[in-house]
């Protein structure tokens, strides 16, 4: 671990960690500034933090609220600084090359819901503006594919519904392309009645379950 202790010295010392640690993964624990933000419109330990990261070909994760990660741990315990810290901040591991690393670089610089769902929702996106333009034969049979997204985790501190209120916004200004949202899902059987009541080829589901964040 290596302490920084201003955005104004970030850069440089991401660079004398890169130059130690050449072949090592580097995760950026940023300040985020939502007071200063507000103020000014600018959030100047997630600016800094994003460019020491692309400097150095490394990632970046800030706490999920206003302030730093010492701020999150006297909110919310060292339980919800592990879980946001080992949430694989940048996936680069499941992130092919082109939109979808532009996208959740785009998303990164002003997002708090965790890299993961945006990954998973810019799928969706896509599964839903392919449409049936793509499938599967097999023998005589087209077999049309059926996605089904959901988002696993607590309520208001994942933040679920900002994730997919992106590709919901989009998907809304092409109708006849859109998808369909179950949010706020609170039991398997809430799960079932909404599939039963929306039978739609391509369902994106938010449920909270007290859990840390999944996907399927």
């Amino acid at each position: 671990m290596v302490c920084a202790f201003s955005a104004g010295n970030l850069l440089a010392v991401t660079q004398i960690a890169r130059n130690k640690y050449p072949k090592k993964k580097i995760i950026i624990a940023a300040d985020n500034d939502q007071g200063t933000e507000a103020k000014t419109g600018e959030n100047p330990g997630k600016k800094a933090a994003n460019e020491a990261a692309k400097a150095i070909n490394g990632c970046m994760i800030n706490p999920g609220i206003d302030g730093d990660f010492n701020d999150l741990h006297q909110k919310r315990g060292i339980e919800a600084v592990k879980e946001r810290l080992l949430s694989d901040p940048n996936t680069s591991h499941l992130v092919p090359v082109g939109l979808f690393q532009d996208y959740m670089t785009y998303t990164n610089q002003f997002s708090e819901s965790p890299p993961e769902f945006h990954l998973f929702t810019m799928a969706y996106t896509i599964s839903c503006l392919v449409g049936r333009g793509r499938y599967v034969q097999q023998g005589e049979d087209t077999v049309y594919p059926n996605q089904y997204m959901v988002l696993i985790a607590p309520s208001s501190l994942y933040k679920k519904s900002s994730a997919a209120g992106l590709s919901n916004k989009w998907l809304a200004r092409l109708d006849h392309m859109k998808g369909h949202f179950l949010g706020h899902i609170g039991s398997p059987e809430g799960l079932f009645e909404g599939l039963k009541a929306n039978q739609r080829d391509r369902v994106f589901i938010l449920f909270g379950d007290g859990q840390s964040p999944c996907l399927h």
